[in-house]
């Protein structure tokens, strides 16, 4: 498992920092959002920095840098890289660690992929659309 996912030319940081598991079967991540090496997790909704658990298929950040995905249990988010950071909130999705599978960016779009459905979200227009069962 990686400890550290990087962007480069934002100086940007999602450090894993610990384990836990608030009750049985729901594992997660703790982790930190560091940008230009100081700590900025007031971007987690209710301070809640723990992270979906499957990172295997976990893509940060589109081609063109522009926009970071945080996998953030129940409220996951988009921070622009460029000023004012103000982070765009995906739909809530409850339990979301059991459900989650990865996510990537095609073009002007961020797909992430649940056990029960896909988010579809454009990333120019800023709206999404869920798919499911």
């Amino acid at each position: 498992m990686k400890s550290i996912f990087k962007v480069q030319s934002f100086d940007f940081e999602l450090q894993i920092i610990d384990y836990d598991e608030p009750n049985n079967g729901r594992a997660l991540w703790i982790a930190n959002i560091v940008i230009k090496k100081e700590i900025h997790n007031q971007f987690f909704k209710h301070r809640w920095n723990r992270l979906n658990f499957s990172l295997d298929s976990y893509q940060i950040c589109d081609e063109k840098e522009k926009y970071i995905f945080v996998p953030a249990e129940a409220h996951a988010f988009l921070l622009p890289t460029q000023a004012p950071y103000t982070p765009i909130y995906l739909p809530y999705k409850a339990l979301s660690t059991l459900s989650f599978i990865g996510n990537f960016f095609q073009h002007d779009y961020l797909i992430v992929l649940y056990t029960d459905g896909i988010l579809l979200f454009n990333l120019r227009k800023q709206q999404y659309v869920f798919f499911s069962e």
